[in-house]
């Protein structure tokens, strides 16, 4: 399992996301799209070093656990405007998880 409590795991999430994007609404397609470009927005980070493999589980627990990862790092995140641009990511995300 991810460790969905770190930037690297959150990655990892929108990773298997996008390797599933077949199973996912046109709308769910493009909020996923636009969450991570949030996401990925964050200038501190890159993609880590290894990602995950893809894993087994539905597409909707992949949206869901994103969008508790995003969540949870928009609560411990250093500074105000990080938490803003993961809260942005985080309300994209959760806006479209039953589209």
């Amino acid at each position: 399992m991810l460790d969905t409590d770190t930037y690297d795991g959150v990655y990892a999430l929108f990773t298997r996301l996008a390797d599933r994007s077949g199973e996912l609404t046109d709308e769910q397609h493009l909020a996923v799209m636009e969450a991570f470009d949030c996401f990925a927005d964050l200038a501190y980070h890159g993609p880590p070093a290894v990602v995950a493999a893809p894993g087994t589980e539905p597409v909707a627990d992949l949206l869901r656990l994103t969008a508790e990862g995003l969540a949870r790092l928009s609560d411990d995140a250093p500074d105000g405007v990080t938490a803003l641009v993961l809260s942005r990511a985080y309300a994209i995300l959760v806006s479209y998880l039953d589209a």
